[in-house]
């Protein structure tokens, strides 16, 4: 739930709102729920992987399903890693917005801002806050 949390935490300073982790089991492809201000929801999924294991498709599916079943505004796919072409094109022809490993380290570090077209809100006050906890935590991430 580390990665997570640290996911979660960038998603509300980059575009505000809620961005609420779900439990860890149970959860049929959704780690966060964000809820946007004008209480559009979005729902996430995020995998902690080494750089050599990219993302399929299957997971998106999933994630698919998910915004139909939920009546989501939309859903994003994070992880540490990358994705495979047919996950790309999958995503693209659906509207899930794909964030690889790189990406979320330019959010977490303040070098890109535009998530989805909103205001930063508070990155800089977030990083330093979490600093400290990030380098705690951060070898758990790659643990697989």
């Amino acid at each position: 739930m580390l990665f997570e949390t640290f996911v979660a935490n960038i998603m509300e300073n980059v575009m505000g709102g809620r961005a609420k982790v779900t439990p860890s089991s149970g959860d049929l492809g959704v780690d966060i729920v964000h809820t946007l201000s004008n209480r559009d929801i979005y729902l996430v999924q995020v995998k902690c992987y080494k750089t050599e294991n990219s993302i399929k498709f299957d997971p998106l599916v999933v994630l698919h399903s998910n915004i139909i079943t939920r009546k989501a505004q939309g859903a994003y796919f994070v992880t540490t890693s990358d994705y495979s072409p047919q996950a790309k094109k999958f995503a693209e022809e659906r509207g899930i917005k794909l964030i690889n490993g790189y990406e979320l380290s330019q959010y977490w570090l303040g070098a890109k801002m535009n998530w989805i077209d909103a205001p930063p809100k508070g990155l800089m006050n977030h990083l330093l806050n979490s600093f400290d906890w990030i380098i705690e935590k951060g070898s758990k991430f790659l643990r697989r």
